[in-house]
């Protein structure tokens, strides 16, 4: 689990990436002083840093969900286009956000409750 919070922001035409301390609130423009930093302030080693952003991770499954963002397929909510990398981050956004949930049949979208119980009996 990554303890940054990664920030885009425009910089000469061209997105750059900073490290947010999760714990403490400190921004770095660098991944290796942010790296740096969770290994002397809070005992933690992120080992595992992207070469494409420079975000560090403390393990390799952390660094390869991370680069399905790059490089791995995007899921992409139904209803309005958030794309994530992974299909539980997708679904749990339709949970929330929309109240939602996806046939796993057709992939029609329905609100949680009779109508989606309904639809996902007689789908086939």
């Amino acid at each position: 689990m990554s303890h940054a919070h990664q920030l885009r922001q425009p910089h000469s035409g061209q997105d750059f990436y900073r490290n947010v301390c999760q714990e403490c609130g400190i921004d770095f423009d660098d991944a290796l002083n942010f790296q740096q930093h969770m290994i002397t302030v809070h005992d933690r080693h992120m080992p595992h840093m992207c070469t494409i952003c420079r975000r560090c991770y403390g393990s390799s499954t952390g660094l390869r969900h991370h680069l399905r963002l790059h490089y791995g397929k995007v899921f992409t909510c139904p209803v309005c286009d958030a794309t994530f990398s992974q299909s539980s981050s997708m679904k749990r956004h339709l949970k929330s956000a929309h109240i939602s949930n996806q046939c796993p049949n057709c992939q029609g979208v329905f609100k949680i409750g009779d109508d989606y119980n309904a639809h996902v009996l007689n789908c086939v």
